[in-house]
């Protein structure tokens, strides 16, 4: 009885054991999850400062647009006085700007806003910098007019406002002007660049048509050169299978059966006088001779005595 308990103990713990490692194994795989992924090292480019602006108003603002270009960027907008400013810029307080912009693809709008400037023409500008790059804007548009003449009382106070709307509409002219001409000079570099390339292009082709021709022109000169040799083989084959008759006619006997066995021919029927001891040459041959027959033809010779030195063609001796 006591053995059958505690088993039946065991057999009741079994399942509870099993949802216990179910358990356990989810808090790691949950805590697994929770951990911090190291980032993958992402490829960037250089900052990129798309626009400066600069308000005039009670407040003079100056604001610049900056892509990160997906990397961790720094940035600063900087003001500057012109030469022969009677100010300078490092009694403005809030001369200088300075940020940080986290990683990523969109476009931040960055600021300065500047306070107690005083009459004239300023340069301010935007430098951004991460870690492929650094990228800088300058401009020199900023104007500040001078105060109005009669600040407290003036019988005309719309002037003042019609002096600081001027000097608005002359720094966004220089703004536009200043937009314009490097929106030209970006078309020119980029006219510039489009007939380089094209001048690059035409320069290869024309190597690949010369390459191709001279490749062309070398193996017709092979081809030809091939035909030729063939032409020459061909026709010392034949020479080699061909039997030219030679000419004979005052030949020995011996002479005709060495230039036939030279011209690949061979000495046929002999037809010779009958009792006759003097020397006999040929007066007669079939085929005649340049007649070309095929290698070691025979050729018929008729042999006559040799005629004596001033005797005729039949041995007379002449009167």
């Amino acid at each position: 009885m006591r053995r059958r308990t505690v088993h039946s103990q065991r057999r009741a713990l079994a399942p509870r054991r099993a949802l216990r490692s179910v358990l356990a194994g989810y808090v790691i795989l949950s805590a697994a999850a929770l951990l911090p992924v190291p980032a993958l090292a992402a490829e960037g480019k250089p900052p990129v400062i798309e626009s400066m602006g600069a308000g005039i108003g009670g407040e003079i603002t100056v604001s610049a647009h900056i892509d990160p270009e997906g990397l961790e960027t720094t940035y600063e907008i900087k003001l500057e006085c012109g030469p022969g400013e009677p100010v300078p810029c490092d009694s403005i307080p809030n001369e200088r700007s300075e940020g940080r912009l986290a990683t990523g693809y969109e476009v931040h709008e960055v600021s300065l806003t500047l306070t107690g400037l005083q009459p004239g023409t300023y340069w301010f500008g935007a430098h951004a910098r991460n870690s492929v790059g650094e990228t800088s804007w300058s401009s020199d548009i900023l104007t500040v007019p001078p105060p109005s003449p009669c600040p407290d009382g003036c019988p005309t106070p719309p002037i003042y406002e019609s002096k600081q709307s001027q000097g608005a509409a002359e720094a966004t002219k220089a703004y536009a002007e200043m937009a314009a001409a490097r929106a030209e000079e970006k078309r020119h570099q980029e006219a510039l660049e489009r007939e380089e390339s094209k001048a690059r292009e035409a320069a290869l082709h024309a190597s690949e048509e010369a390459a191709d021709k001279h490749r062309a022109e070398e193996e017709a000169a092979a081809s030809k050169h091939l035909e030729e040799e063939e032409q020459k083989e061909a026709t010392a084959a034949r020479e080699a299978n061909t039997c030219v008759v030679p000419a004979l006619r005052g030949d020995t006997l011996n002479a005709a059966r060495h230039a036939l066995a030279k011209a690949r021919c061979r000495l046929g029927k002999v037809i010779r006088p009958a009792n006759n001891h003097s020397p006999l040459i040929v007066t007669r041959q079939s085929p005649r001779h340049g007649k070309r027959l095929p290698r070691g033809s025979a050729v018929a010779v008729t042999l006559t005595p040799r005629p004596q030195i001033g005797s005729n063609a039949y041995g007379r001796r002449a009167a």
